[in-house]
């Protein structure tokens, strides 16, 4: 029943995904929204593969993927509550630059090297779990970009008023759980 649940969340992300690629991508909330729903998707699809799913070698590559998806989901959360619905906070363009540089970074790290999870061992349990070198930093990221996510939301929230109130407050009381889920999985 559980491995349901996986793909059941998984689908609603590939729903969300088509219906935002039919939006105008030419606005931040839409890029960040769908950076966020793509990490998502990768994030529950690696999930699933990794924990129902016997993939014999690739399994140590669908992991390396489930960490990489994680710097990508942490920091669309930052983007998207930045300008959702409206802009409240101006990030400087080098910033912006910087840090999408330095999540890229880390996703080819994750990927590519195995200074963040160096699990080169097999069992028959699956990889046995080695972290890198890197590791902290890529810590550091998946965990203080949901707690800064959280502040600017807060403050962000009572800053609006009227509607942008409103719609702000339904988005940011619903992805609160996936916040709290993120840092849960990281943690474990």
């Amino acid at each position: 029943m559980l491995n349901l649940t996986y793909i059941g969340i998984a689908l609603l992300y590939a729903i969300l995904l088509i219906f935002v690629f039919k939006r105008d991508l030419h606005s931040n909330i839409n890029r960040y929204y769908l950076i966020y729903l793509i990490g998502a998707l990768i994030w529950q699809i690696t999930l699933y593969l990794y924990l129902f799913v016997d993939l014999g070698n690739y399994l140590l590559l669908v992991g390396k993927l489930n960490y990489a998806a994680g710097p990508v989901f942490s920091y669309s959360f930052l983007g998207f509550f930045c300008y959702f619905p409206v802009t409240t906070f101006k990030i400087p363009v080098w910033a912006k630059r910087a840090f999408w540089i330095y999540t890229i970074i880390l996703i080819g790290l994750c990927i590519f090297t195995p200074w963040i999870d160096k699990s080169e061992t097999m069992t028959a349990a699956g990889p046995v779990p080695e972290l890198g070198d890197a590791y902290i930093l890529y810590l550091i990221h998946v965990l203080i970009l949901p707690i800064v996510t959280l502040i600017i939301g807060a403050i962000k929230y009572f800053k609006l008023n009227g509607i942008n109130k409103t719609r702000f407050g339904y988005t940011f009381w619903v992805f609160i759980p996936t916040i709290i889920t993120l840092l849960t999985f990281t943690l474990v």
